[in-house]
């Protein structure tokens, strides 16, 4: 139903070297673990996307044959629930996931002030930032999304009573359809600060001199 998430960029450094790790190799294993816990998660959100896809033939399916007569679209409806069902639980993997990472994020803090180059703090607390405002987008999509897919196995529901009013069914479709419009306003949000966060990071290593390349 929306243009899903961007990844974290993975980044190697060529050679670390020196006697005992300076702050920005102790930022730059941090950042790295952060974004090795966040690999399965993309990997759940490629799951979540071909779900999604699916998801939304069969939504408007279920809508098209189903307002007035639920009876042809009984089957439809079932899947709809298993569907809204699989999608919560990739979800909720997504979550778990991106907490592990955030976990790795909270070492960063203790390293800052163990910076002699002014510049490289700088960065370095500009990364972190960004970091922690990406993880709280990430917060309000999530809690959107359960939103919508709560409202959408009410809907469901209300698809398979006999009596239900149409305008009751109207009504909810348009408050499904609402609250996915928000879980996208949230994960574009999100996106930007994926986008942001990889380029502060990939500066902090430039200013830190690491011979640096990217990888998935």
């Amino acid at each position: 139903m929306f243009k899903y998430k961007i990844a974290v960029l993975a980044i190697f450094v060529l050679a670390l070297t020196g006697c005992g790790p300076k702050p920005e190799e102790e930022l730059y294993n941090i950042f790295e673990d952060a974004a090795k816990q966040e690999k399965g998660m993309f990997q759940e959100t490629s799951k979540l996307e071909s779900l999604e896809k699916k998801n939304k033939e069969l939504y408007s399916k279920i809508l098209q044959e189903g307002k007035e007569d639920n009876q042809p679209v009984k089957a439809l409806i079932d899947e709809g629930i298993q569907s809204a069902k699989e999608r919560e639980q990739a979800l909720s993997k997504e979550h778990d996931m991106l907490k592990l990472a955030q976990d790795k994020m909270k070492d960063a803090n203790q390293h800052m002030k163990d910076f002699k180059d002014e510049k490289l703090e700088k960065q370095a607390e500009k990364v972190e930032s960004t970091y922690k405002e990406r993880y709280a987008a990430f917060q309000n999509m999530h809690n959107s999304y359960k939103k919508a897919l709560e409202a959408e196995k009410n809907l469901y529901d209300m698809l398979q009573k006999k009596n239900e009013k149409l305008k009751t069914i109207s009504d909810q479709v348009k408050e499904v359809n609402k609250l996915y419009d928000d879980v996208q306003s949230q994960n574009e949000k999100f996106n930007q600060y994926t986008k942001q966060y990889n380029e502060e990071k990939i500066q902090f290593y430039k200013l830190a001199k690491f011979k640096i390349k990217e990888g998935k």
